[in-house]
């Protein structure tokens, strides 16, 4: 150990630190939550995933809101529903609100559900978009989806 007080005081905290890791690594219930963490990751997630795929839900027949003349709204969104509540998610809260059918696209798979009164979350393979829907793409990973949506134009909006 070294003279200097302040560098043997780091040193003592390290060690209680590493003594207190040691301490909750070695205890009943960290070995409890890794089996079940591995439970998880091993076999719920795939048992849902195999579930969500078995059973799609034709979003296009059952998520309608109103019976006037309202669009579809498809956000390609940045981040998932519940993430965090912010500027997308009001955003379709308020398309819904208007009577619009709202389907918020996320990223990664899991079931069809929904968030809000006529706003819907799903994953993009359990996407089908109408020709006369407004989508509104979030963020630039999701140009290989729509480069492939049929009869589109995309105007690039620039703000001065």
């Amino acid at each position: 150990m070294s003279d200097d007080p302040i560098q043997r005081y780091y040193q003592q905290m390290l060690e209680a630190k590493t003594s207190e890791l040691r301490a909750i690594r070695g205890s009943r219930t960290w070995r409890w939550l890794n089996v079940l963490r591995e439970w998880k990751y091993r076999w719920l997630d795939r048992l849902i995933l195999r579930i969500a795929a078995r059973t799609r839900v034709p979003v296009a027949r059952t998520w309608r809101t109103t019976a006037g003349p309202s669009r579809d709204v498809v956000c390609l969104s940045i981040i998932d529903w519940d993430f965090r509540f912010q500027r997308p998610q009001q955003l379709m809260v308020r398309f819904a609100a208007a009577g619009h059918r709202v389907l918020y696209v996320r990223r990664g798979a899991g079931p069809v559900v929904e968030k809000r009164t006529g706003v819907v979350e799903l994953s993009a393979r359990d996407l089908t978009i109408a020709a006369d829907a407004l989508v509104i793409v979030q963020h630039p990973s999701w140009w290989p989806l729509v480069r492939n949506l049929a009869n589109r134009v995309i105007e690039p909006r620039h703000e001065p």
